[in-house]
């Protein structure tokens, strides 16, 4: 809190994970409500003499918002375990009256470089809410998450699926029956498979989604 009891609006939307030390990591958005505020994404480092350490990892127009949050530490480099590992975030971007293409994207940082870096996962259509990050056995990073509508207005509901393939993300409808793709949750098995346990609204039922091929 500030001298004039004025603060900024965090916290929205945080996911806290925990590093090779056992130290927390806390990802989360602040949307800036005040002349003090940003709209922004940030992370949280708490240290081994328990201070808290913040980093901005976007920072977004006026009136942009953080729609979702999805947070997850690199595998351990096989030719360098003791290497500290990179943080991963996959995250929604929301625009509250948004233009044609304006908004509404799915998007990726990582630290991985040394420092943060954020690129567009998909922009094809309004998606990216409830979104689930995981790391394949090739150490690359996949998506799973919601497909909201076009940006022509017609409606999808649809459960989508990226993953980088080094070089580029490649998207995929994963399940487009009635209308399914919210609460996910992104694993793959010990054979590599990308599993999504997803809600189907049109059922009312918790539904997992396994690729096949």
């Amino acid at each position: 809190f500030s001298t004039y009891g004025i603060h900024n609006s965090v916290g929205y939307f945080c996911k806290l994970i925990v590093d090779d030390q056992d130290l927390p990591v806390i990802v989360y958005a602040e949307h800036g409500e005040n002349f003090m505020g940003t709209y922004a994404l940030k992370a949280a480092f708490k240290d081994e003499g328990g201070q808290w350490h913040r980093q901005t990892v976007e920072v977004l127009p006026d009136g942009w918002e953080i729609g979702a949050i999805s947070a997850a530490f690199y595998p351990p480099d096989l030719e360098n375990p003791d290497a500290e590992r990179p943080l991963a975030i996959a995250y929604a971007i929301r625009v509250p009256d948004p233009e044609p293409d304006s908004g509404h994207h799915l998007k990726y940082a990582t630290n991985r470089g040394g420092q943060w870096s954020t690129e567009l996962v998909d922009e094809t259509t309004w998606c990216g809410a409830h979104c689930s990050l995981a790391f394949n056995a090739q150490g690359q990073p996949a998506i799973a998450y919601h497909d909201e509508q076009s940006h022509l207005g017609r409606l999808h509901q649809f459960l989508k699926y990226a993953e980088f393939d080094g070089l580029r993300w490649n998207r995929e409808s994963a399940e487009e029956y009635g209308i399914v793709g919210r609460y996910n949750t992104l694993w793959f098995d010990s054979q590599g498979v990308p599993n999504i346990c997803t809600f189907s609204d049109e059922d009312n039922e918790i539904v997992v989604i396994r690729q096949i091929n």
